[in-house]
């Protein structure tokens, strides 16, 4: 039976080969990412100057509520939440305009009455 040309094989290791990369090793860099104290600092609110800030990055966050200072942000824009725990909202400002919600742990969402 002839394999198709760009189907992938299983390494010895156990892992699919992507290119070069293993897939486990993707994963690797992957975790380091999200551990590293950019990405500590970049989901800590108090970094943020809410007088000026139009867009925030808070997604991977390990978020489980949404501190209620977010509504100080009063030119925030675009609020980026996916991929935390969260289950509800605090008020938002009404400044925003684009919010991601993906992969959280909402059962049902209200209608936010955003701007």
């Amino acid at each position: 039976m002839a394999r198709h040309p760009r189907a992938r094989s299983l390494s010895s290791t156990g892992h699919y080969a992507a290119g070069c990369i293993t897939v486990s090793l993707l994963a690797a860099l992957s975790l380091i990412l999200l551990r590293s104290p950019a990405t500590e600092k970049r989901c800590d609110l108090s970094s943020y100057d809410p007088a000026s800030t139009e867009a925030l990055d808070l997604k991977r966050c390990k978020l489980s509520t949404l501190p209620v200072a977010i509504a100080e942000f009063r030119r925030l824009k675009k609020l980026d939440l996916g991929f935390n725990s969260l289950q509800a909202l605090p008020a938002l400002p009404p400044s925003l305009e684009v919010l991601f919600l993906l992969a959280n742990r909402f059962e049902e969402v209200a209608p936010l009455g955003l701007g």
